[in-house]
């Protein structure tokens, strides 16, 4: 863990209490109407990588499943699996094209097109979303459009 990336072989565990703190109390009703909370297995998911909070990159990403940002990444994300921007994580990409993406208090600049989308924890997006679900909680801010299909 020395390069502040964890290969897939690696195990990430993350403080359960912080991460889930709140959550279930200020989740909004996803947009098919139906009272079932947003997946929350997504934060106990093991990433394929992890972009700790002393690394920061600029460039061009790929991964298959799971990505974790604690740090921050600028640059072309390359995925159609799920995002995970932690509390002190931030991102400059456009989001095109992945499953799940959750902002769990981190910053993520530029537009977002995914399936699922929540924000949490004062999470901050700046851009425009584009999603089939949408979850927020009232600490949560957004500058741009959202549009839920």
């Amino acid at each position: 863990m020395s390069n502040g990336v964890l290969n897939q072989s690696s195990r990430y565990t993350p403080n359960s209490s912080k991460m889930m703190n709140g959550f279930s109390s200020a989740v909004s009703t996803p947009h098919n109407g139906s009272m079932n909370s947003p997946r929350l297995d997504l934060l106990d998911s093991t990433p394929d990588s992890i972009i700790c909070s002393t690394l920061h990159i600029k460039g061009r990403l790929q991964y298959r499943e799971l990505l974790r940002i604690d740090g921050s990444f600028e640059g072309q994300l390359i995925s159609e699996g799920s995002l995970i921007v932690g509390p002190n994580g931030r991102l400059v990409s456009q989001i095109v094209g992945l499953d799940e993406v959750l902002i769990d208090g981190g910053m993520a600049e530029g537009s977002v097109n995914c399936k699922t989308l929540i924000l949490r924890c004062g999470a901050k997006i700046l851009g425009d979303i584009t999603c089939k679900s949408l979850s927020l909680d009232g600490s949560c801010s957004v500058k741009g459009t959202i549009t839920v299909l």
